[in-house]
């Protein structure tokens, strides 16, 4: 029989990931590959690409890589990924997509893990298996997929419920890694297969002054919120950006940096209702995500991943900021 988890589950996925992840353990199977049932591109090499690199002893866990328009992910893309590759030294793209690949001995002690238990954590669960698997270095592979095509979700989250859900998945691991990601410097590759990853044309058109608003928005709400959570240094860099024209506005990289660190350091020292304070990111994040868009609409879809690797090589520059503040805190 299966243990009972306590605190009830938010929805039938992550009792059912648990369900077959335990299966996996009880076969004593090689490897086991999960697809979410909302994804409809799937195709016969998925698991293939997704099993192969276990099966040959080249990885114990295989993470998707999907194809996708150059602004979509943009939350994984302008904080998650660079925030990670920091952290846990890998260039682990996505630690949330939507299948992956796990060998049997990783399905063991992804079952050993204490989020199970945590409801906040469950609902991030892909990240929180790929953050264990990259934490714990385990050899890790991200499997080209293809386009990523899902079922519309009836409703769905507003995007300050998502900043602290996924932001808030990344801070609870960051204490419990403490002492491994502050020893780690510098990023290891990650073996590939499947479908090479290239940067896809637009979907639609951007609504920059929608993301403008939200960012002046949370200058005008939220400013007593952030003199808590942000340095002097960091808010004095924050409060000119909203005098700026929108075609003239950028969020610095190493700004933008600055800022999720101190969010991070806020939320380890809970000067905040951590909800309140993780929700609070929302219009900065909307603002950096403008920036971006505002740099390379008029360029190449390469351009934007040149932007990503800034911001990881400057994440990577000023994490002594963040290790030095940690310590003391």
């Amino acid at each position: 029989s299966l243990p009972r988890l306590s605190g009830g589950w938010p929805n039938g996925r992550e009792e059912a990931f648990h369900s077959f992840l335990s299966a996996t353990k009880l076969a004593q199977a090689a490897a086991c590959a999960v697809i979410d049932p909302g994804v409809r591109s799937v195709t016969p090499d998925w698991i293939a690409w997704l099993l192969g690199p276990i099966m040959e002893s080249r990885a114990e866990y295989v993470a998707p890589l999907f194809l996708r328009p150059r602004y979509e992910g943009s939350l994984t893309n302008m904080l998650v990924y660079p925030l990670n590759r920091a952290l846990y030294g890998t260039a682990m793209r996505y630690h949330a997509g939507g299948g992956c690949g796990i060998s049997g001995a990783l399905a063991g002690l992804f079952l050993e893990q204490p989020f199970w238990d945590e409801r906040s954590l469950r609902l991030t669960l892909d990240a929180c298996l790929t953050t264990v698997a990259v934490a714990e270095r385990r050899s890790l592979c991200q499997a080209g997929l293809g386009e990523k095509v899902v079922q519309a979700a009836a409703g769905g989250e507003d995007v300050s419920t998502l900043v602290a859900q996924t932001v808030g998945a990344v801070f609870s691991f960051m204490e419990r890694y403490q002492d491994v990601w502050e020893r780690r410097d510098g990023v290891q590759p990650v073996l590939q297969t499947g479908i090479p990853y290239r940067p896809q044309p637009d979907r639609g058109p951007v609504n920059i002054d929608r993301m403008m608003r939200g960012f002046r928005q949370g200058l005008r709400d939220l400013l007593p919120i952030w003199e808590i959570i942000l340095s002097p240094e960091t808010l004095s860099g924050i409060l000119p950006l909203g005098l700026v024209e929108t075609d003239d506005f950028r969020f610095p990289p190493q700004l933008w940096a600055q800022t999720v660190y101190d969010f991070a350091l806020a939320y380890h020292e809970k000067v905040l209702h951590r909800e309140h304070l993780l929700k609070s990111l929302t219009p900065l994040y909307l603002g950096q995500m403008a920036s971006l868009v505002l740099r390379t609409q008029d360029g190449k879809p390469e351009d934007v991943e040149d932007c990503i690797e800034e911001l990881c090589d400057t994440f990577a520059r000023i994490k002594p900021y963040l290790v030095e503040r940690w310590r003391f805190s």
